[in-house]
């Protein structure tokens, strides 16, 4: 009903006076001008909660949930520890695992922090490990026992993002499109690697580098190594761990009658995997499927050539104090025998003569016979293949494997 008074109105400047326009006009009121003389503030929302069913709701009920975080152990109890599979509980009871999904570092040390460790930046984390825990068909996969039974233990976050190392940063969902293989493990402080030792034959803490392995965890658990997966990977890392420098020419074997007690101990390593040459890139596990037929016995650096030393035997089968007799060879590790003339000169003899400490030894002699003693035959033959490149034994090479018969025995004079 209001007329339309003013059109094409132009303005030279921010004074009115600059301003020209006409009273006559050819518009309609779709057109009228409506103006705001100041900045706009920003709309003013209003907020309300509506429940399940879409009504109104005058509970709380839409406020974020602040959950609480606790460890169970592999047995499914509380852990005091700071490593564990994960639980998260709400302020209405639930309870449950903590899914995967985009979960990182960082969320790792916001929960630890929040947790209340004092080494939260050293967090780190693993999804389940298929073993980990008895009954695993029910929290990581396999963490502990009732682990997947869902109507025991829910998965009840999932997609935790943080912006940063306090929880308040982060941002999650309670509704999951996980498995329970998918269950975050978590460690809130630094990893403390088990400790290792090889043990000689007479289960002395062996002086050298070789031997039984025995690994010791913090808690003092301490046992055997299984073969089950075990690479030179492994050993060069468990070497290195220990502190070997040779550990890059680490080797190893299985023996389950390396010594007397080995079936005692028990068994608590097994499925070792190494990524690398450091001990940080291994993974294991403690349970076990294994016999001490698989325990390891670990040799940290080359291995030395078996050191023989010399003696001669008379006729009888008796040691003699002569120079000259059936010459046996003798190793440290209680191996004896003789041995077998292929490749065997003059240099050779002149070498073990000088090696025996006769005075004499340049002069000497050698030659092979099977019948030099009464029970010959029933003796093991313990080195072939002798090379030495000169009169002193370390030049030497030989062999402890043979292709021989004992009429092919080495008799030795060691003088003239």
């Amino acid at each position: 009903s209001l007329p339309i008074v003013m059109d094409n109105l132009s303005c030279g400047g921010y004074d009115f006076s600059s301003c020209d326009f006409a009273t006559e006009h050819n518009c309609g009121h779709s057109e009228d001008v409506v103006l705001r003389c100041g900045s706009m503030p920003p709309p003013k929302p209003t907020f309300y909660l509506v429940d399940r069913n879409g009504d109104n709701s005058s509970e709380n009920y839409g406020s974020p949930p602040k959950p609480t975080f606790y460890f169970v152990d592999r047995n499914g109890d509380n852990s005091n520890d700071n490593y564990g599979l994960l639980i998260a509980t709400y302020q209405d009871g639930d309870s449950g695992t903590v899914c995967d999904d985009g979960f990182t570092t960082t969320n790792a040390i916001a929960i630890c922090q929040e947790m209340g460790f004092e080494e939260f930046e050293d967090a780190s984390w693993e999804s389940s490990d298929g073993n980990s825990m008895a009954d695993q068909s029910s929290l990581d996969g396999s963490f502990m026992e009732e682990q997947s039974s869902l109507a025991i233990v829910p998965i009840v976050m999932d997609n935790l993002s943080c912006g940063g190392y306090n929880f308040s940063s982060c941002n999650f969902s309670t509704e999951h499109n996980c498995g329970h293989s998918e269950d975050v493990v978590l460690r809130c402080g630094p990893i403390i690697h088990p400790t290792f030792t090889l043990l000689d034959r007479n289960n002395n803490i062996a002086s050298e580098n070789y031997g039984l392995l025995i690994v010791t965890y913090p808690d003092g658990t301490a046992g055997t190594v299984c073969d089950d997966g075990f690479t030179t990977t492994n050993a060069i890392a468990i070497c290195q761990e220990m502190g070997f420098e040779e550990f890059e020419d680490a080797s190893w074997e299985s023996d389950g009658s390396f010594m007397e007690e080995q079936s005692s101990l028990p068994i608590v390593m097994d499925n070792l995997s190494c990524g690398g040459y450091d001990f940080s890139s291994c993974d294991f596990a403690t349970e076990h499927n294994c016999g001490h037929s698989e325990d390891v016995v670990l040799r940290c650096g080359s291995m030395p050539p078996p050191k023989p030393t010399f003696y001669f035997v008379d006729r009888n089968g008796d040691n003699s104090n002569d120079n000259y007799g059936l010459l046996i060879a003798t190793y440290q590790d209680g191996d004896s025998g003789t041995v077998c003339d292929d490749g065997f000169t003059t240099t050779n003899a002149i070498a073990i003569c000088r090696e025996m400490g006769f005075e004499e030894f340049e002069e000497a002699s050698w030659e092979s016979d099977g019948n030099s003693m009464a029970d010959q035959s029933s003796l093991p033959i313990v080195m072939d293949n002798l090379s030495c490149g000169g009169y002193d034994f370390s030049s030497c090479s030989f062999s402890t494997e043979h292709n021989c018969g004992h009429s092919e025995d080495v008799v030795l004079r060691c003088g003239p």
